[in-house]
């Protein structure tokens, strides 16, 4: 394989990394904003958590929210 056809495996890899990561952080939102939490303050704060850590913060939703309440 050519150096520039690698590149161009790296960059679609690069794109589909950021993709998924990106849906999944938009689809742990859109759960947030739908979920019924106890109070509202509780689900303001699963939403911060989520768009202010990335990466993280919607993996740490996903197993203690979503996963323990389907």
């Amino acid at each position: 394989m050519t150096h520039i056809s690698i590149l161009i495996i790296e960059y679609v890899l690069l794109f589909l990394i950021i993709l998924s990561i990106t849906i999944f952080t938009f689809m742990m939102i859109a759960d947030c904003i739908h979920k019924k939490f106890k109070t509202r303050k509780l689900m303001i704060e699963w939403f911060l958590v989520i768009i202010f850590i990335p990466i993280l913060g919607p993996l740490i939703y996903y197993f203690i929210v979503k996963r323990k309440h389907p």
